[in-house]
């Protein structure tokens, strides 16, 4: 627990102890905030522990530097900056801090040229909220907070008018997100704070409508990404090896039956995810995990292009790192080696690559595919066509695409919480076919990320 000493002047000390005898009162007339908290005054020549933070989804108490991943930082080039998190009063119910950017003067930090963007304001930290004031020299006083302050972290999802300035506030499996922004005009300020129970802010980003002048941080924090590829594991003198990796062309539903039938036993072994045409069986058998997918051409049930595979945890290395509270896709931003450089593979397993010309197929608005293409004398032959295929929440789900060696396939799979959790890779020309059914091919290369 970190200790900050206050200094209080002797009169203060009596002061201060005739008022702990009191009872404390507690006056409910505030609008923004149901209950109103008896401010305690700051004396001088006392000195006090302070307490360790009280609302979970704010920062360690013990610790005032944080160092953040930029997606976007204005027109700076900079991949990482440090958030100063800084106590400067505590009153009866909480304590206030100040979070600050720690950034070089530079274009585009001031708003109107008059609000710092660097400084994200003051933090009044409750058992129950995180209210926040910006724009304001001096510290606010409890009333000011409760009167004037803006909710930014609350347990009740909330969407609240506030002067043509909307703020938003939603709660998911413990992640608080507040999204602030002028409703006024597309061209608004807005700013979001995503708070993440037993870490503080994960994510802050702030900007002008059409994404002028963007700032968009993200606590870093690397988790690693291990991966397990079947080519370093097959014995290519044993079927039995071979057969963890397998592909045949599935024409009804007996054959669809039997090729299953090589990965599970029962149906209570596996998972069934269902999306833009494709199917993906999940699971265990014998001690192993296992991934199946089949891939329709759209145009009727079959046939279908069936892989199979089973893979060891035991067989898992450390890949890269990554940096859990990127959202979405954008997890794949910023990986990096376990030697802390840029992972050098990271074109190889993103959707999609800036280079690649792009044709976007909706319907209803919605997002199904983009079909996409590279110069291949410019960018080589890897990769250099394909479709990425989206899931019904507009997520990369999986693509095919064009190597030298064939069509393979790459999935993305997700948690509930919509976070990416493993991707495989596979496909390509496998080694040679099954003995007592050639129409099934073995020894398929395969690799798999697991974001743990």
């Amino acid at each position: 627990m970190k200790i900050k000493k206050i200094r209080w002047c002797v009169a203060g000390l009596v002061v201060a102890m005739v008022m702990s005898s009191c009872s404390k009162s507690t006056d409910s007339g505030s609008s923004k905030n149901q209950e109103v908290i008896e401010e305690k005054q700051p004396e001088e020549n006392k000195e006090e522990s302070v307490a360790e933070t009280k609302n979970s989804y704010f920062f360690d108490a013990s610790q005032e530097k944080y160092t953040y991943t930029v997606n976007a930082f204005l027109e700076e080039d900079v991949d990482e900056v440090d958030l100063k998190v800084e106590q400067v009063a505590s009153y009866d119910e909480g304590d206030v801090y100040t979070i600050n950017i720690q950034y070089d003067d530079c274009p585009g930090r001031y708003y109107y040229d008059v609000t710092d963007r660097f400084n994200l304001g003051f933090f009044y930290v409750t058992d129950s909220k995180i209210i926040m004031i910006r724009e304001q020299e001096d510290v606010p006083t409890e009333d000011e907070f409760i009167s004037e302050g803006i909710v930014v972290c609350d347990s009740e999802d909330s969407t609240i008018n506030n002067d043509g300035e909307e703020v938003a506030i939603t709660n998911e499996d413990g992640t608080c997100r507040c999204r602030i922004y002028n409703i006024l005009t597309e061209s608004g300020f807005y700013s979001t704070f995503i708070w993440t129970e037993g870490k503080g802010l994960t994510c802050f980003r702030s900007g002008y409508g059409a994404e002028g002048k963007p700032i968009e941080l993200v606590l870093q924090e690397y988790r690693d990404i291990k991966s397990v590829n079947l080519i370093d594991v097959y014995d290519f003198d044993d079927d039995s090896s071979l057969e963890n990796g397998m592909h045949t062309l599935v024409t009804d539903e007996a054959s669809e039956k039997e090729f299953l039938s090589y990965f599970f036993t029962e149906s209570s072994q596996y998972e069934i995810i269902e999306e833009a045409g494709a199917e993906v069986f999940v699971g265990t058998a014998e001690d192993k995990n296992v991934f199946v997918s089949l891939v329709s051409d759209g145009k009727s049930e079959y046939p279908k292009e069936a892989y199979g595979f089973k893979y060891s945890p035991d067989d898992a290395i450390k890949e890269a790192k990554y940096n859990p509270y990127q959202e979405g896709g954008e997890v794949l931003v910023g990986i990096k080696s376990i030697d802390d450089k840029e992972y050098e593979y990271i074109d190889e397993i993103k959707p999609l690559l800036d280079y690649q010309e792009k044709e976007y197929i909706r319907e209803n608005g919605k997002l199904l595919k983009v079909e996409y293409s590279s110069d291949s004398e410019e960018y080589g032959t890897y990769n250099s066509s394909g479709t990425l295929y989206y899931d019904s929440n507009e997520r990369p789900f999986y693509k095919s695409y064009y190597v030298t060696s064939g069509s393979k396939y790459m999935f993305y799979l997700y948690d509930e919480k919509g976070k990416l959790t493993q991707i495989y890779d596979f496909g390509g020309m496998a080694y040679k076919g099954l003995e007592e059914n050639p129409d099934i091919e073995i020894g398929v290369d395969f690799k798999t990320y697991i974001f743990e």
